[in-house]
């Protein structure tokens, strides 16, 4: 039987958590995870339709915009940020059935959750991963910059301690288990399709990324259609973007009834920032813990920390 509580541990008193994992408390999860989670892996999907899966803080809204241009076959923003189909906040998935195709969706949900449908019919599913020490300073900024889950005042050093070695690692299923349930379910279902970019091959090279990209999905890409995305998707333009154009509705939406304050998403966006933050002891401790859970992860993982 799965149990459902939330933490009284401050700063984390309002994680939940279900089945083995902890969450920030968004709002469908709050008022009752089983529910939406079931909701979820019951979820009806089309034939065009593609399922983003990223761990947090790995370049969700990043690789979500240079998606949507290529289903658009155009370099131009959506005007909307990637929060109105994200499938971890959205109370009813129905009301998902009005908007057109093709609908990229993303989630930061283990693979156990996700839609069944979608992944027993092989439709398209893309996985973006990032190295572990990047996305931890990236989830701490994050977290710290809205006062998320009571982390504003808390420093780096008991962020290391309590989320990326201590008892709050399982977030979101935690790293390594995120990555391994995936692809052992691809592994082990022929006709399941999904496609994996790193972070910081797409930072080094991001027009051969893209390019890989758009076969994957099946849609035309010239060269130079994959220049002008990557052009409009580099770090500056779309933090300005964001800023300038985009309707943050959803995401205020899911902040107010949060009680958090909105977050910074676009931060630095670098390879290696880790360097900064990471004394020592802190990465010679991370180093032999990822050591340790790449031991059985029986899938081809190349993690990288610098470009």
């Amino acid at each position: 039987m799965v149990h459902v509580h939330i933490v009284i541990n401050m700063p984390f008193e309002d994680l939940v958590h279900y089945d083995g994992c902890c969450f920030p408390p968004f709002p469908p999860l709050a008022k009752d995870a089983k529910k939406h989670l079931e909701a979820l892996q019951n979820m009806k999907t089309r034939d065009d339709d593609v399922i983003m899966i990223t761990f947090p803080k790995c370049g969700t809204h990043w690789v979500w915009e240079i998606i949507t241009m290529l289903l658009k076959q155009k370099a131009e923003y959506h005007p909307l940020t990637r929060e109105h189909v994200f499938l971890d906040v959205i109370d009813d998935l129905s009301s998902l059935d009005t908007l057109p195709s093709p609908r990229v969706f993303n989630t930061h949900m283990p693979y156990r959750w996700l839609p069944r449908e979608h992944f027993k019919a092989g439709r398209k599913v893309v996985n973006v991963i990032r190295n572990p020490k990047d996305v931890a300073v990236s989830w701490y900024c994050h977290w710290h910059s809205s006062n998320e889950l009571g982390c504003g005042s808390i420093s780096w050093s008991e962020f290391f301690e309590e989320v990326v070695m201590g008892q709050y690692k399982n977030a979101f299923g935690g790293y390594f288990n995120f990555q391994r349930e995936l692809y052992h379910a691809i592994k082990s279902n022929e006709g399941y399709s999904l496609c994996t970019l790193y972070y910081e091959n797409l930072k080094k090279d991001p027009v051969s990324e893209i390019l890989k990209l758009a076969n994957y999905l099946g849609v035309p890409c010239t060269t130079s259609l994959a220049t002008a995305i990557a052009e409009k998707c580099s770090f500056q333009n779309l933090k300005q973007a964001s800023d300038e154009m985009k309707d943050h509705g959803e995401e205020m939406k899911v902040m107010k009834e949060m009680g958090r304050d909105p977050p910074k998403f676009y931060r630095k966006g670098e390879v290696g920032d880790w360097k900064n933050w990471y004394t020592v002891s802190q990465n010679e401790r991370h180093h032999a813990m990822i050591q340790e859970e790449m031991k059985d992860v029986n899938f081809d993982l190349k993690l990288i920390y610098e470009i």
